[in-house]
């Protein structure tokens, strides 16, 4: 994990020095959660989590490379699993590429790219830590309406050498890396001149990952429904969001979620 961090420190520092020459572009977002939901898991038990990040995009190349804090509460359910919860201080690097192609068609097409390293840094690395690689593609064109259509296949393995244990670690998750396909449908609309979105998100989980048992099913897991909007304040953007998550499979987690959100976003 050591070795992980110095190479977004290297990246980060390349990128002060070419800064005189190239803009490079520093996003900084500051997120409260009423509830810690990754994917449909209560990983927080309930509790809220504050998770600050910043961003670096590298100098209009489509790439970008991220830190992002994540603090909680308490340890999770994963109790439930393991006889011990799953820790809730971590960092999480990011390496992103998007690009679009087919600009300012109807049939515009972005895509994203991201490899992810969550580094539970309270524990040794083989015993929480996981990675993850997801694509998402979205049709921002598409429809004149305000309905934009998107799709993200993600898989998720653990951030140890050798057999995959699962993320929230021990033998008995031997089985819980794997993928997720996540199908969305964003509205986007006006109301008295202000911007909101509507969305919704149907989640199926291919067996990765679990709470309530060694592994999930293979099953749709859930909807989650959000509403958000955005206003300026100052020189950033502040966007609270309310969400509902109707659960469809209780290896993923028994009980409906209803959880709020507020970011303050602010480019340099």
């Amino acid at each position: 994990m050591k070795k992980m961090m110095l190479v977004v420190l290297a990246v980060v520092a390349s990128g002060s020095v070419w800064a005189a020459e190239d803009k490079l572009g520093v996003d900084v977002d500051l997120t409260w959660l009423s509830k810690t939901i990754w994917r449909g898991i209560d990983v927080g038990d309930n509790k809220a989590a504050f998770m600050p990040s910043a961003t670096f995009d590298l100098w209009g190349t489509g790439f970008s490379t991220s830190i992002l804090g994540w603090w909680s509460g308490a340890e999770s359910n994963g109790s439930l699993v393991n006889g011990g919860g799953l820790p809730t201080e971590k960092y999480v690097y990011m390496l992103t590429y998007a690009n679009s192609f087919n600009k300012g068609d109807a049939a515009q097409v972005d895509y994203n790219l991201t490899y992810s390293y969550n580094d539970y840094y309270t524990n040794p690395s083989w015993y929480n830590d996981y990675q993850d690689l997801a694509l998402t593609v979205s049709l921002p064109k598409m429809c004149p309406a305000g309905f934009v259509p998107r799709y993200t296949v993600a898989y998720s393995w653990s951030g140890r050498p050798g057999p995959t244990p699962g993320f929230l670690g021990g033998t008995e998750l031997s089985d819980a890396a794997g993928f997720f396909h996540m199908i969305g449908l964003d509205y986007n609309f006006k109301l008295c001149d202000q911007p909101f979105t509507l969305s919704a998100d149907a989640v199926y989980n291919d067996g990765a990952f679990a709470i309530y048992g060694p592994v999930s099913d293979h099953d749709w897991s859930h909807i989650t429904w959000g509403l958000r909007t955005a206003f300026k304040v100052w020189n950033g953007m502040l966007i609270p969001g309310i969400y509902y998550q109707t659960s469809m499979d209780d290896s993923v987690n028994e009980n409906d979620e209803f959880y709020t959100a507020i970011s303050y976003k602010i480019s340099f």
